[in-house]
């Protein structure tokens, strides 16, 4: 049974329902079923991982020849949306963190969970179908709202966006495996019994799942998933997401190596069909740039975007210092759109992939890319407005 779409064209292998959490633009979604079909996704994950290693144990996974871009006589347009490294920021950081620069070199103020809505409510009315990921560190923070509430009202106001996946980063990382287990699973099941930050609505957890597609599985590591497939219009589209190892993090969240996890996903992936790949990239800051159009060299230096799979079709970079919209060649000489959202909700990365229907290869030349800001001068989403004043009460003392 196939069940209503969070926003037109998106139609996620794990369906979505009504809730009680409202999504911008008067959508629900609700993460009971939604979770409960995400388990099977995994098991299949964790399946076709074994199978596409045996059907072939020695091959790389790496395509072979470089590819002809040879399209049907039109392509589809699939919309990818970007939020980078949101770290709780439901209302729009004083100082750097709320600013961008404008086209004309000026600073100015960016950001805000309800102006994030309204901008992605706006793109998404441009197309027809669209998709909306997030990069990791989208937790953590400072505000009293996502420190004293323990990332809740963050994960209720991703799925009141309709946020389809996001990346595990720093943050989630430090937090560690329990406590991302009970933004996904709180283990309440009623709502009187969910509603734990009132006057906030009652929370059932995460509408949407974490990937990490180098975490080790585990019985005590977070429940996050190697890979995500999603129906958009009539093009599969497969997302992974990656996560260099680091020291120090909770032992609950292993890391393998990246490249190699992300070449076994793809395997997976094309075993199941999907030509149409994006991925999630945590990286660490190596540029401080502010203009969302520019593109930042420091950014194709590093391993992450150089060396990765060349069958995946874009990545949407978190947390590499600042905004980026750049093209870099891969290991296949192919463009490749890389893009990197502004920090806190300042900036909405948006990738149109142009998709070959005969064959579910995204035409890279035809592929336009740009870095949307979140400017002040459009009026903020009604509901998010409300939805952060309900989130301030509940953090008060």
């Amino acid at each position: 049974m196939q069940h209503p779409s969070p926003h037109p064209g998106a139609d996620p292998v794990s369906a979505d329902v009504d809730t009680g959490n409202t999504a911008a633009g008067g959508r629900l979604r609700t993460p009971s079923l939604r979770r409960t079909l995400i388990v099977t996704l995994a098991l299949l994950a964790v399946g076709v991982l074994l199978l596409a290693t045996a059907v072939a144990p020695g091959a790389d996974a790496r395509p072979g020849p470089s590819r002809s871009w040879s399209p049907a006589a039109e392509t589809e347009t699939v919309r990818i949306l970007g939020i980078g490294e949101f770290s709780g920021a439901l209302d729009r950081p004083v100082g750097f963190q709320g600013e961008l620069r404008d086209g004309s070199g000026n600073v100015r103020p960016a950001g805000g969970g309800a102006h994030l809505a309204a901008t992605i409510g706006k793109l998404r009315d441009q197309a027809d179908n669209s998709l909306l990921l997030a990069t990791g560190d989208a937790i953590g923070g400072t505000t009293p709202e996502a420190a004293l509430l323990d990332d809740r009202p963050t994960v209720q106001f991703f799925n009141r966006l309709g946020v389809d996946g996001v990346g595990v980063g720093k943050r989630e990382l430090e937090k560690g495996g329990t406590h991302l287990r009970s933004l996904v699973t709180p283990g309440c099941r009623t709502d009187e019994d969910c509603r734990t930050d009132p006057p906030l609505p009652p929370f059932h957890g995460a509408a949407f799942p974490f990937l990490a597609t180098n975490a080790v599985p585990s019985p005590d590591a977070a429940p996050t998933f190697p890979f995500s497939i999603h129906r958009v219009g009539d093009v599969r589209v497969g997302v992974v997401a990656l996560t260099p190892p680091r020291t120090g993090d909770d032992d609950s969240m292993q890391l393998s190596d990246p490249v190699r996890a992300l070449d076994e996903a793809v395997e997976a992936l094309r075993f199941l069909g999907v030509e149409t790949i994006v991925g999630l990239v945590h990286a660490h800051p190596v540029h401080g740039n502010l203009d969302p159009g520019a593109c930042p060299e420091e950014l194709g230096d590093l391993d992450v975007t150089r060396d990765l799979n060349p069958a995946v079709d874009a990545l949407v970079v978190g947390a590499s210092g600042g905004p980026a919209t750049c093209r870099f060649l891969d290991a296949e000489n192919d463009e490749r759109v890389v893009v990197a959202p502004a920090s806190h909700g300042r900036s909405v990365t948006v990738v149109d992939l142009a998709v070959d229907p005969a064959t579910g290869d995204v035409v890279r030349p035809l592929t336009a890319a740009f870095n949307q800001t979140v400017n002040l001068d459009i009026a903020p989403d009604a509901g998010t407005v409300e939805f952060i004043r309900q989130a301030k009460a509940a953090a008060a003392p």
